[in-house]
């Protein structure tokens, strides 16, 4: 027998209860990766009897997990265990694993993937370079959909009214003394970035770091994602242009991995190719 799923408005379906072992969960993140449960209750405003239980019970589930030492709650093993299928399950992630790790062994550098989800700059994949100085990132950070080389050419390759919308839920702003906050010179960049192909840009993210980046397509013509290369600015010498090369080519066969171009030839004519694909409007709708 088919069992008709009742649609969801307003409160009716909410659980309260659930939604604040959510509001637990999600105080943590990359700066708070140890917390009390004093600094638990300040942060979610529970009492301290309902937020032991909801403690003890994540904890029993390993949700969460006790420091011996300093007493403070990390996340736990099950929730490693359930990203790790959601990791596996992003297709564009398993489509450009041995590209991105191909180029990062060739270069020595840090290689990054990205897209836009729910209104922010995600990154879904990163190769630590070998150089000896490295660049660390982690897979599954957020940034302003406007932040570094990927966030540029993302923005760049979507459709002006994703575009505008997403600078008005997250307006510029300064990451270090390069970044370009003016929203009329940043259009100018973004239309510059759409003529070349790919973006350049030095130390408007990190003091010390230039980043090369371009965007990845997938069938239907439709933007995938964006994929770049950090290295510390004292590490590119004269290499500048082998670089943008190696990157300009491993985007030209990601895209053919994924059906965006029929051959890697083909990529250099896709500048004008418009991201009209739905699941970005409807990542920009939640964020919103």
């Amino acid at each position: 027998m088919n069992t008709k799923i009742p649609s969801i408005s307003g409160d009716k379906y909410r659980l309260s209860s659930l939604e604040r072992v959510f509001d637990v969960l999600e105080c943590f993140s990359d700066d708070k990766r140890e917390l009390s449960l004093a600094e638990l209750t300040k942060l979610t405003g529970l009492n301290h009897t309902s937020l032991k239980r909801i403690v003890f019970t994540l904890t029993r589930r390993n949700y969460l997990r006790q420091d011996e030492t300093t007493r403070k709650y990390q996340l736990g093993m099950k929730l490693f265990e359930l990203g790790g299928l959601v990791y596996k399950s992003i297709s564009l992630r398993s489509a450009t694993d041995a590209f991105l790790s191909e180029l990062s062994d060739e270069t020595g550098l840090t290689v990054l993937l990205g897209n836009i989800l729910d209104g922010f700059l995600t990154y879904l994949d990163y190769k630590e370079g070998k150089n000896p100085v490295r660049i660390s990132s982690s897979i599954g950070i957020r940034r302003p959909p406007h932040f570094g080389m990927l966030g540029q050419t993302l923005m760049a390759f979507s459709p002006t009214a994703l575009m505008k919308r997403l600078l008005e839920i997250h307006p510029l702003q300064p990451y270090t003394s390069q970044t370009v906050i003016d929203p009329e010179m940043f259009q100018k960049r973004l239309e510059t970035i759409r003529a070349n192909g790919y973006v350049i840009e030095f130390e408007e993210a990190w003091i010390g770091v230039m980043g090369i980046a371009a965007p990845i397509w997938k069938a239907g013509k439709k933007l995938a994602g964006a994929i770049g290369i950090a290295t510390i600015i004292s590490n590119i010498h004269n290499d500048q242009d082998y670089l943008l090369n190696r990157l300009l080519q491993t985007a030209a066969k990601i895209s053919v991995a994924l059906g965006g171009i029929s051959n890697p030839e083909d990529y250099f004519n896709t500048a004008a190719f418009a991201a009209t694909d739905p699941s970005i409007r409807l990542s920009l709708e939640k964020a919103s």
